[in-house]
Order: structure tokens, then sequence, then C-alpha cells
């Protein structure tokens, strides 16, 4: 195959305890005086530091990106700990299957005292028709809790990924430029 490299010049470089190796092709009909003169040796060892010192920064700057990403993981999954310890909201609450049974035989239990205290009053009583009212709203309550639980877990899907600063920035320049020249033409 005739692909027209002429001279290929391999330069190494050492930078920070990295080490690697540019190579540097040239055509075929490449003036060699000119391309082995002081100033483009020079320009290729330069060159060379460079690209040395560039792979040097990107692998530093991955290496504290995955540091950071741990901590911040770390971080989310000590305050998620604290956060489920210390407070339980009703979300957590009725996403969790044991507090809501807890709940149903708590619920259950009131009944029973609310039915015992009707009959000993008597039906006609207020009280008696209170706990019963009470009773009927608190299974009611039960029961759209349980349904709300149900529609809370959705359909464990993700939402799409977020769009980069720079996207934000310029959609955000488009629509005020865009207005503005609307407005500019009324």
């Amino acid at each position: 195959y005739n692909i027209g490299i002429g001279i290929v010049a391999a330069v190494p470089f050492c930078f920070q305890e990295e080490r690697g190796l540019v190579l540097y092709f040239s055509r075929s009909t490449a003036d060699v005086d000119s391309l082995r003169h002081a100033s483009n040796e020079r320009c290729l060892l330069g060159s060379t530091d460079l690209i040395g010192a560039n792979h040097v920064i990107r692998n530093a700057r991955k290496e504290s990106d995955e540091r950071r990403e741990n901590r911040h993981r770390k971080s989310l999954r000590t305050a998620r700990k604290m956060f489920i310890k210390e407070t339980k909201s009703l979300a957590a609450m009725v996403l969790n299957k044991e507090d809501i049974e807890e709940l149903r035989k708590q619920r259950q239990r009131e009944m029973e005292v609310s039915r015992g205290f009707a009959e000993k009053l008597g039906p006609r009583r207020l009280a008696a028709r209170m706990s019963c009212a009470v009773h009927q709203f608190g299974k009611l309550i039960m029961k759209r809790i349980i349904i709300s639980r149900r529609k809370w877990g959705g359909a464990k899907l993700n939402g799409p990924p977020r769009k980069s600063m720079i996207d934000c920035l310029f959609s955000g320049t488009g629509a005020f430029l865009t207005m503005l020249a609307l407005l500019k033409m009324n």
C-alpha cells in the first residue's frame, strides 16, 4: 500500500512519572533537511511536552472527578441514613409496608374499642354515632394511603438526563434574544 508517509519522527516524553511516545508523520515529498532543522526539532520537542502535559492533566482530572463523585455519593448515603433514622415522613411511612400493617392493626383495635363503647352507651347516642363516623373516616383514610402508596411507587423509571449548563445558557440566550427582537419590532 502506498499511503504517502515519508519519515516518521518518534519523540518520547516523561512528565511527572507519566511516559509516552508521540509520533509525527511527514509526507514522502517533504524536504528532509527542513524536517531535521534545529528549529523544527525544538518545535517537535515543545509540542511533545505539551501533549505529555495534557495527558498528565487529563489523568489527574479524571482521578479528581472520581474522588469528588465518591465523596458526593458518600455524603448522600450519610444524609439518607440520617434522614431515615431520625425522621419518618408521611411518604416514608406510607411506602413502608410494615408501618402500614401496624397502623391497620391499631385502627382495628380502636374500632373494637369504639364498638364496645357504642354498645355500652346505646346506638342512638351522639357519641356512639361520632365514634362510628370516626372509624369509617379512618378506614377511608387508610384506603387512600394504600392507594397513594401504590401510585407513588410509579413505574420505577428514571426521567431524562439533565442538560448541561452550556445547553441551558444557549437556550436561555436564544429565547431572550428572540423576545427582545419581537419587542423591538413592535
